[in-house]
């Protein structure tokens, strides 16, 4: 039996990702032996090599890296020492990395065989089969030929959407604990296509949705072998049709107990569809991220989200009654977009204080894509200088005060966006608007102030005296926990040590 290491890139993300867990399943479903290592982060560079050595036997065939935003999950300590490491360890070994970039850091590039780009279960079906049983040659992104030769365009290539049964099925040796959250898809690709979007698969038509049964029996398994009750939804937009919710709804109100469900949800058609909300509140799914973006009128029309921002903030306030108290939501913008302004943004920043610290609320600073090569474009990217947008110059960069931790506050890690100016704003005023947004995040209580955020609810919450806490006991942990580096600390020294035991035991 070939046998294959997979780990899950999350830059210290408190909880488990996807992407790796439905590679696992699929690849054992054709026979191969696939085995996790999660929170890669949170181990020591010893600790993985330990690790590395322990499991690499005659019969590996690759090590994957799982890591949702390319360069910028890869350019950790970890990844880079590791990375270089088991290819001078074990020459003979490939190494994949995956995920919805197609990028990966120049340092890396050296040592990393094949880099695949959305959805790979087919794609990378496809490369074994090459590389293991005398498969057909592979096709690689002819664009990127001579400088990304690894790379391998699944969407285009190797589609595996819709995908009807993307299941995914945890085993022992993954250490499941009752609390933790799962994460499940209940569909692929977004139908709308936002002008600010470089998701790989947008504008989709008919039915999407993956069968119920499958649902059922990814949910049953998790929770018989290991009481997982909540999930995380991966969908781009999971109410993009009433019938969509009724479906899965009609699935769950059959399971044994109550499940919390938490994803994106598209607040306008919330607000505009009463019938969404009965659906969703029958579903359990109480945990809510908006992406608003904006709450200015010109802007809103121009990125393709032109519901009305007012009616928007009326149906954010009544939506928290709605649900009541186990709903938590999340809404997050982007500074910078077309038309908006700073007196616009300072506008929306005032709206939120004053109506929704009892949730959570984000930003981000516009990102445009240096990288014009990319798979994944959004119209903004495509088109950011027909839209006022120009590049800031080297005299304006210096009086920005221009800094390597500057530039990667904007997210420009590896070079790969724009440093932008338009006549309203440039990148650093966008993103000193964020910073002071997030500052005024989350819930004040004994004048202590701190984030609380939906997505929150799935990290893996430890007590005081050690327990993983339910749902409902997290939902309350929010209003109470006063300190978040304490929280952070706890998860690490707690659950991350006993996980790193575990696995390292076997």
């Amino acid at each position: 039996m070939f046998h294959a290491l997979i780990f899950a890139v999350n830059n210290y993300e408190m909880a488990r990702t996807s992407g790796s867990y439905r590679i696992a399943t699929h690849l054992r479903e054709q026979g191969w032996d696939v085995e996790i290592l999660d929170f890669f982060d949170f181990w020591s560079v010893d600790e993985l090599k330990e690790f590395i050595k322990k499991r690499i036997t005659k019969n590996t065939k690759f090590v994957g890296f799982s890591s949702i935003f390319g360069s910028k999950s890869l350019m950790t300590e970890n990844s880079l020492q590791i990375i270089e490491w088991i290819k001078k360890t074990y020459p003979n070994i490939i190494l994949i990395t995956g995920g919805q970039s197609f990028s990966v850091p120049e340092k890396l590039k050296n040592f990393i065989d094949y880099h695949i780009v959305g959805y790979g279960e087919y794609a990378l079906d496809s490369l074994l089969k090459y590389k293991f049983s005398n498969g057909n040659k592979i096709n690689f992104d002819l664009i990127k030929s001579k400088k990304y030769f690894k790379v391998i365009n699944a969407i285009h290539s190797y589609p595996a959407f819709p995908m009807k049964d993307p299941i995914i099925k945890y085993e022992d040796r993954d250490f499941i604990i009752p609390g933790e959250w799962g994460t499940i898809e209940f569909s692929r690709g977004c139908k709308f296509k936002c002008s600010f979007c470089n998701y790989p698969v947008l504008g989709v038509k008919g039915d999407y949705t993956r069968n119920s049964e499958s649902v059922e029996i990814q949910m049953l398994d998790a929770y018989d072998r290991f009481g997982v009750k909540d999930y995380l939804v991966t969908d781009e937009t999971f109410n993009d049709t009433t019938e969509k919710i009724s479906k899965f709804a009609n699935v769950v109100e059959k399971l044994p107990w109550n499940p919390y469900f938490s994803g994106f949800i598209r607040a306008d058609l919330l607000i505009s569809r009463p019938k969404d909300r009965e659906e969703l509140m029958r579903m359990g799914f109480l945990g809510h991220f908006y992406g608003i973006e904006t709450f200015n009128p010109l802007t809103a029309k121009s990125i393709k989200k032109g519901y009305d921002p007012e009616k928007i903030k009326t149906g954010l306030t009544e939506l928290k009654k709605y649900f009541g108290k186990s709903y938590r939501g999340d809404i997050n913008f982007i500074a910078g977009l077309p038309h908006e302004t700073m007196h616009s943004l300072e506008q929306t920043k005032e709206w939120l204080i004053e109506n929704y610290r009892d949730q959570n609320f984000s930003a981000y600073p516009l990102e445009i894509n240096n990288l014009f090569d990319s798979f994944n474009l959004s119209e903004i990217d495509i088109n950011w200088q027909k839209l006022g947008y120009e590049k800031m110059t080297e005299e304006e960069l210096l009086l920005e005060n221009f800094s390597r931790e500057k530039l990667s506050r904007c997210g420009n890690t590896d070079g790969e966006i724009i440093l932008w100016k338009n006549k309203n704003m440039n990148i650093f005023d966008a993103n000193d608007w964020v910073d002071k947004l997030i500052e005024n995040s989350g819930i004040i209580k004994n004048k202590s102030l701190y984030k609380k955020t939906t997505f929150e609810l799935r990290s893996i919450i430890v007590s005081k005296n050690k327990e993983l806490l339910t749902t409902e006991k997290k939902i309350n942990s929010i209003f109470d926990r006063k300190d978040d580096q304490k929280y952070f600390e706890d998860f690490k020294n707690i659950f991350i040590k006993n996980y790193i035991q575990k696995k390292l035991s076997v």
